[in-house]
């Protein structure tokens, strides 16, 4: 089994919103507080289906052992590693060492380097494996892909010009041109082989 938090969230939105004002075409500020909203409704949105972090945030994933090969980190892009530990039998927490992350590939993986195996003196209780990542495009809205940055718009965009039905609860479509985006920009599950 695995779990996977968010530690450190971004410091900023994933879109500026003056240019989202800009491209709904709106110069007053009634809605600002709502256009801020929807901005962070439609970042969920894009996140939770594709996998990825667009602003640079830390996540902890937590394991309940050491899988038989690699180790998929569920975030993509993945920036950083900066803590790998487990408790041993003792419930003493160790570094984990002898490992490598390979962001050439999404999702990235931690991988075995020659000649080093997971260590074998785990406790046998949930959560003994904790990896502390960092994963997003960068600290601002500009690092996000431009396509992705289309469907964050496009999405607010669907959302402010159905807010009465989306107040009220009823609407949870964007247009077909976000769902097209997120889906060339998702991967699979591949790190639900931990349970």
């Amino acid at each position: 089994m695995y779990a996977l938090k968010q530690t450190v969230a971004p410091t900023t939105a994933a879109a500026d919103r003056e240019t989202v004002k800009r491209y709904l075409g709106l110069r007053h500020n009634y809605d600002n507080d709502l256009i801020d909203v929807l901005i962070s409704a439609a970042t969920q949105r894009i996140e939770d289906r594709t996998n990825r972090q667009l602003i640079t945030a830390t996540w902890q994933l937590t394991l309940d052992a050491f899988p038989s090969g690699c180790i998929v980190l569920p975030k993509a892009p993945c920036q950083s590693v900066t803590l790998f530990t487990y408790l041993d039998d003792d419930d003493d927490p160790n570094n984990v060492t002898g490992y490598e992350l390979n962001t050439d590939k999404e999702p990235s993986e931690l991988y075995l380097l020659n000649d080093a195996y997971w260590p074998n003196d785990i406790r046998s209780e949930p959560n003994s494996v904790s990896i502390t990542f960092t994963a997003g495009y960068g600290d601002a809205a500009t690092d996000i892909p431009e396509e992705l940055q289309v469907a964050l718009f496009q999405a607010v965009k669907g959302y402010y010009d159905l807010r009465d039905e989306i107040v009220s609860g009823s609407v949870n479509d964007v247009p077909h041109t976000v769902e097209s985006i997120i889906e060339s920009f998702s991967f699979g599950d591949e790190f639900t082989s931990y349970g």
